[in-house]
């Protein structure tokens, strides 16, 4: 659906008189703010750009987000506005299709994808067990052929990481998978050697993930996870977007992969340690990539805020200190823009947040 359809159906008004890079722009007065959308196209494809100015109680905000010109359905273009414009502002004029919109966060991309995300193979196994298979699996990386496999298994109760001539069942939580996963034995040697407690296990877009490092998967066709007995001999090696890396080159030249965008989280905690990186997902879009990473910044600023009668600059100060810092990666090696900042849009939410009256419970 065109996001000026959109427009036109939830009552915006063209404004004739606007900057833009392609006539009409729009705006919609809430009574005490005129949300303002333009399309533009600064870099790459074309997108509206909203921005606004209102008073709340004790503070001024700003609205700036991006959507772009087109997007499933009228309910995902009313929810995707209602989450730019954020839940703290409340309109002069009763507006019922906002209302609407921030019931269904769930039609946004980018919540999808986490929903996603959090519903992947995963289990968690506590520290000291997994230090001891470290301290087993990892000689075997040594004399591993590149066509030796470590299978990962978990059945709802204990994981099972067998291959390379060795073999460890560990006590773990989660649900059971219907798979099971394999690595190549050659990178033994990149198990980490800083743990978390627990320490999660997931599998996620053709990747298997110990903690915050990251492996390509061979993946098998075998669903017993109970039989290694049964292992195939011959697997079909994926990459991490489940095409070989000669067709991707060739995709992203064209510009048709469909995830061009990879927002990677760094923790402000350990500041510059990119053993603590870890990968939140990829995107088709930049609105979709930014979005995620503004709500990963506000969920944490949210719980920093919980509980405490703290200033904005007090808020932003325990933000840069134990937040994540979200930040795009274009999948497209030519593009080097800066598309987000976590700093600045937490600096500006601080201002929001921590003058909301939720935040002071």
């Amino acid at each position: 659906m065109k996001t000026r359809a959109v427009f036109e159906s939830l009552g915006f008004k063209e404004d004739w008189e606007a900057i833009t890079d392609q006539r009409p722009a729009y705006y919609y007065d809430f009574g005490n703010l005129r949300l303002t959308a333009a399309e533009v196209m600064p870099f790459g494809p074309s997108r509206f750009h909203f921005g606004g100015v209102w008073r709340g109680s004790n503070s001024l905000s700003m609205i700036d987000f991006e959507m772009p010109v087109e997007v499933e359905s009228l309910e995902q273009g009313a929810a995707w506005i209602a989450y730019g414009i954020g839940e703290s502002f409340r309109p002069l004029h009763p507006t019922r299709w906002l209302a609407d919109g921030r019931t269904r966060r769930d039609r946004l991309p980018w919540v999808r994808r986490m929903e996603e995300y959090k519903g992947r193979p995963t289990c968690s196994v506590e520290k000291e067990w997994f230090k001891l298979a470290v301290k087993k699996l990892r000689p075997r990386a040594d004399v591993a052929s590149e066509s030796d496999l470590l299978w990962f298994a978990f059945d709802g109760e204990a994981l099972r990481i067998s291959g390379c001539g060795a073999a460890v069942i560990l006590p773990a939580t989660g649900v059971a998978w219907d798979q099971r996963y394999a690595i190549k034995g050659a990178q033994l040697d990149h198990l980490p050697t800083r743990l978390p407690d627990p320490i999660v296990i997931g599998v996620w877009e053709g990747t298997l993930a110990v903690g915050r490092r990251v492996w390509t998967l061979a993946q098998s066709e075998q669903l017993d996870p109970r039989s290694s007995a049964r292992e195939p001999s011959v697997i079909r090696a994926r990459s991490a977007m489940g095409i070989s890396e000669p067709a991707l080159a060739s995709a992203l030249q064209k510009g048709d992969v469909v995830s061009r965008y990879k927002v990677m989280v760094d923790d402000n905690f350990h500041y510059m340690d990119e053993d603590e990186r870890y990968e939140l997902g990829t995107f088709s879009t930049i609105e979709e990539a930014i979005a995620a990473c503004k709500q990963v910044v506000d969920e944490d600023l949210r719980e920093l805020a919980k509980g405490k009668n703290c200033t904005p600059e007090e808020l932003y100060d325990y933000y840069v200190s134990f937040g994540s810092d979200p930040f795009v990666v274009p999948l497209d090696s030519q593009d080097g823009r800066s598309f987000f900042s976590a700093w600045d849009y937490a600096k500006e939410r601080s201002r929001v947040l921590a003058t909301h009256e939720d935040m002071q419970r």
